[in-house]
């Protein structure tokens, strides 16, 4: 399952907040985005900025996210306020092709096989679709060609699913749960290790993730845990964080 920023970002405009919402991609890459008032006055990851930092943060549709408010020496103006709503704009378009992407692939652990023969046809062919079909070349799990096609994360992924809608390429292995007892063993592990830190209302907050993955513990596959991890992680403060990485190390 995939999600872009639009719903993240539209809370934090809605209430006018002012503070810095944190970023960190499933490659390990982080971002920033600077509120005042609920307007965005800064956006940074590494050593990219405003435009070019925005256009690298708005693919990424797997990652974790936390706002903290705080105080921000940067006072809003008409241009960022422009800017504010040309992104929503924007994310509100991707929302929607995110929501076909996560319907086709399901998540990253999904096995995707790419007809060649098919691809030789007389349909027309991007740059992109080129990139991508070239890192195709037998069966692979998404996360795999997500690494290797050189391509944002987001364009890869509308790649591959426009491959599916048209039958260039189908799921050798769609979005299947994990065997159970599997499942009953990765609850366990979880429901263990935040009892550590939360006590008996573990399992109810685990409960509550999965809700709001509108997602029933018999269905989870492998990449759906890592997702579940995302949503609680962001629910806790700083020091329950920390708890939690000293118990695992």
């Amino acid at each position: 399952m995939y999600r872009s920023l639009y719903s993240a970002l539209d809370k934090i405009i809605r209430s006018k907040s002012t503070g810095i919402l944190n970023i960190l991609h499933y490659s390990t890459s982080s971002g920033a985005i600077y509120f005042s008032r609920g307007v965005m006055v800064r956006i940074v990851t590494g050593d990219l900025e405003d435009i070019q930092a925005a256009n690298k943060i708005f693919s990424w549709v797997s990652y974790l996210i936390k706002f903290e408010e705080q105080k921000v020496d940067i006072k809003a103006n008409p241009k960022n306020e422009a800017q504010t709503e040309k992104v929503m704009a924007h994310l509100g378009k991707i929302n929607k092709v995110v929501d076909r992407i996560t319907k086709n692939l399901g998540g990253n652990e999904a096995i995707v096989e790419f007809h060649k023969l098919a691809a030789n046809s007389d349909a027309s062919f991007s740059d992109n679709d080129l990139k991508v079909s070239a890192v195709m070349d037998k069966p692979k799990r998404i996360r795999r060609i997500l690494l290797n096609s050189k391509l944002s994360e987001l364009t890869t992924l509308m790649v591959i699913s426009r491959f599916l809608d048209n039958g260039f390429a189908r799921l050798k292995r769609p979005h299947a749960p994990l065997p159970l007892s599997k499942i009953k063993h990765c609850f366990g592990k979880l429901t263990d290790i935040l009892s550590e830190v939360m006590g008996p209302v573990a399992e109810v907050f685990v409960d509550e993730a999965c809700l709001g993955m509108n997602l029933e513990r018999n269905e989870f596959c492998e990449s759906d845990f890592r997702l579940l991890l995302y949503s609680i992680m962001e629910k806790l403060d700083e020091d329950e964080l920390k708890t939690i990485i000293d118990i695992c190390k």
